[in-house]
Formats: structure tokens, C-alpha cells, sequence
């Protein structure tokens, strides 16, 4: 009897996490799929380069501006709930965008937008509910993981479905992933897996004490020690240095994400079905970077790893733009980067917090201002291209912004790990 409820509870466990993987396919995945075909739609729809990347950049922005939206959802529905609205809302979204107008792409985009920002606040909130903290640590990494084999599928697919299909039907396509999503998603639900994944869920990610963390095996674990529990947020100078840098790091990212194969089709001799795969390949070496950089820091200054990183993120632009030939060295380096960087800037506020609220809120600060200015960063490319009628100034520009991401992300590891020291 003791080993047939075991296997029913870890049947349980593991129908939540495939729901919770299978919603994790989502979460990128339709407002990436424009990207590797955006000179096909520019042209049939008569679209300028600035307002075609408004197509993967407004979503970006709505990871901002819808958060009250998606907060009053998920108070009034529970996140359970808001899940089904997410997915429910994504196909409506992909619909609306493939209806063959400019203002219907818009408008489908902007749904996108915020049926996402609503995943981006309930899922993780779910997975805190229902494990233990140390389990919760490793889904929401193993959920990250999945998000961006997402983008790797979308973005390798694409072209080869618009070839076939037309861009319209490539891009709606990907609605079928929320359809997959809410089978065992709502099983899962309906069959209390919810309530039985967590063996203690009142130790959720967001109410235990911070601190919890460095007794676990996070790459990035809180350093013990001194602190003030005074800090304040928008008023201190290394919360505004992360911030600044992973606004910089958003800004880099969303152009090489919504325009590298348009880039590599015009400097190089891909054709815009490779240069989709070279784009699923950047993205394939940010899973293996993700893991990678955060393990280099451990319990050491994270100082020496963030110039490492930076340096290799910086390579991507700065090789597309003088070498551009050797392109897959280049995304292979500036995969890697990219999504280190994301993660070892992310350790610096597990490193300064004081606690749990804290977290939130300078996740919350850092969140609004680098999703703000990453959500104008393609249609900035794509105005300096139209003005320019070439990738140069669009590559300098990010090349720059890398450059100062890199200053930003060393000044912040020295300050937050001065700060740990200290007790300030």
C-alpha cells in the first residue's frame, strides 16, 4: 500500500512538471517566430525597418507596461487560472497577427505581449507554491532552459514553413505549442497534481528567508554575513549598475535576436533559411552558457567571470561587424555570453538581497527598466538601417552598448561584493 501511494505521488510530480515544462515551450517561442522571415513580412505588409522590429519589440515592452494587468488577472482568477488565460490568449494572439495587415501584426503582437507577462508572473509563482526551495531553484532553471529550446525550435522551423506555407501559416503554426500545452496542463490541474507536487509547498521560493539559498546548490548562493536591512532600492547606486546593465545586455540581445538573419543574409552568403538556423544555434549555446558561467562564479567575487562574460559578449557584434565571415565563431562565443551574463547578474541580487521582499522588489526595478529599454532596441536598429541602407551603424551601436554593459556588469559585481563584505 506505502509503495502504491509513493507511485501515485511521484505520478503526480511528474505531471506537473511536464505541465509546467510543456507551458515552458511558450514562453518565448510565438514572439520569436517573426525574426528569421521579418523581410518577408516588411515587404508584403509595407512595413519601414523601425516599425517591423516593433514586432519583436513590443513584446518586450508589455513585459513592462502589462504587469498591472497581469496582476489583477492572477488576484482575481489565482495563477492556476491565469495559466489557462495565457494560453488561451497566446492563440488568440498568433491568429490575429498572421491576418495579412500591418495593424492586425501589431495588434496580435500586442496580445502576445501580455498573454506572456501574465506567464512571466503566474508560472513562477506556481512553482513556488508547490515545491520545496531547493526544487523550486532547479525548475525555474530547468524552465528557463526550456523557454529557450523554444526559441531554438521557432527559430530553426520558421523559414522552412514560410518557404512551404507562406509566412503567415509559419508564424501562426506556433499557436499549436499552447494547444499541446493545455492537455497536460489541464490534467494536471484537474487531477490535483497542483496540490501534490511539493511535498512542503509552505517553503515556497517566495517566502522563505533569502538567506536559504546558500545553504542550497545554487550556482550563485547568497553570501552569509553582516547586512543592513535598510537598503533601499531605487536609491542604491549597484542596484541602478545592474539595472543599466541589463538594460544594456537587453538592448544588444533584441537586436541580434530580431534581426541576425537578416544581418547574415546581407553580409554573408546564407540564405534566410541558414541564417535561421544560425540564429537557433545562438540561442542553443545560451542553455549551455546558462549553466556554465554561474558554476565559474560559486562563492567567489563574480567580478573576473563578469568581464569574462562581457568580453565574450562583446565578440558577437564587434565580429559581425569586422569579421563577418566568421560568423558561427562569433555566435557561438556571444551565445554563450549572453545568457551567462543573465545569470550571473541575476546572482548579484541573490547576493544583495536581505530577503525575500527585497529580491522582489529590485527584481521588479531592474525587470521594468531593462524590458523598457530592450523593447525599443530592434526598431532603433532597424531606423538606422533605413537610414543608412546598411548594417554598419546598427552593429556599432550594439557593439557600444555592449561595451558599456560590460563597465556596468564589473562595476556592479565589485560594488554588490564590497557590499556583502561589508555589511552595508
Amino acid at each position: 500500500m506505502r509503495d502504491r501511494g509513493r507511485r501515485w505521488r511521484d505520478g503526480r510530480q511528474a505531471l506537473f512538471v511536464a505541465a509546467i515544462l510543456a507551458v515552458a515551450l511558450n514562453a518565448r517561442a510565438t514572439i520569436s517566430a517573426p525574426a528569421p522571415v521579418l523581410p518577408q513580412i516588411q515587404r508584403d505588409l509595407g512595413m519601414d525597418s523601425a516599425v517591423a522590429g516593433l514586432l519583436v519589440g513590443l513584446p518586450i515592452l508589455l513585459f513592462a507596461l502589462a504587469v498591472p494587468l497581469a496582476s489583477v488577472i492572477i488576484r482575481k482568477l489565482g495563477p492556476d487560472r491565469a495559466v489557462d488565460v495565457m494560453l488561451g490568449t497566446i492563440v488568440l494572439g498568433v491568429v490575429v497577427r498572421s491576418l495579412g495587415t500591418a495593424e492586425f501584426a501589431l495588434a496580435g503582437t500586442v496580445v502576445l505581449g501580455a498573454a506572456l507577462t501574465i506567464g512571466n508572473i503566474a508560472v513562477p509563482v506556481i512553482i513556488g507554491r508547490e515545491l520545496p526551495l531547493a526544487r523550486a531553484i532547479k525548475m525555474n532553471g530547468v524552465f528557463a532552459a526550456f523557454s529557450s529550446g523554444g526559441m531554438m525550435i521557432t527559430f530553426a522551423a520558421t523559414a522552412p514553413l514560410a518557404l512551404a506555407f507562406g509566412w503567415e501559416i509559419a508564424i501562426a503554426s506556433w499557436g499549436v505549442l499552447a494547444v499541446i500545452a493545455w492537455i497536460p496542463w489541464l490534467f494536471a490541474r484537474r487531477s490535483g497534481a497542483m496540490t501534490a507536487a511539493g511535498e512542503q509547498p509552505e517553503r515556497a521560493m517566495f517566502t522563505a528567508p533569502i538567506e536559504a539559498i546558500s545553504t542550497m546548490t545554487s550556482p550563485t548562493p547568497v553570501i552569509r554575513g553582516p547586512v543592513n536591512r535598510r537598503r533601499g532600492t531605487w536609491t542604491s547606486l549597484s542596484v541602478w549598475l545592474i539595472a543599466g546593465t541589463f538594460a544594456c545586455h537587453n538592448f544588444a540581445f533584441n537586436v541580434l535576436s530580431g534581426w541576425l538573419p537578416t544581418i547574415l543574409v546581407e553580409r554573408t552568403d546564407l540564405s534566410m533559411t541558414s541564417a535561421g538556423l544560425a540564429l537557433s544555434m545562438f540561442m542553443g549555446c545560451g542553455i549551455v552558457g546558462a549553466m556554465l558561467f554561474p558554476m565559474l562564479v560559486g562563492s567567489r567575487p563574480p567580478a573576473p567571470v563578469l568581464a569574462l562574460v562581457g568580453t565574450l559578449w562583446m565578440s558577437a557584434p564587434f565580429g559581425l561587424l569586422l569579421a563577418p565571415s566568421l560568423w558561427p565563431i562569433w555566435l557561438v562565443l556571444g551565445g554563450l555570453a549572453q545568457s551567462g551574463l543573465f545569470t550571473v547578474l541575476f546572482g548579484l541580487i541573490y547576493q544583495r538581497a536581505v530577503d525575500s521582499d527585497h529580491t522582489r522588489r529590485m527584481l521588479a526595478m531592474v525587470q521594468m527598466i531593462a524590458y523598457t529599454s530592450g523593447a525599443t532596441s530592434a526598431s532603433i536598429a532597424g531606423w538606422q538601417y533605413d537610414s543608412t541602407g546598411d548594417w554598419t551603424l546598427p552593429l556599432i551601436t550594439t557593439a557600444a552598448a555592449t561595451v558599456v554593459m560590460s563597465i556596468g556588469a564589473v562595476s556592479a559585481g565589485i560594488l554588490v561584493w564590497r557590499e556583502r563584505r561589508s555589511g552595508r
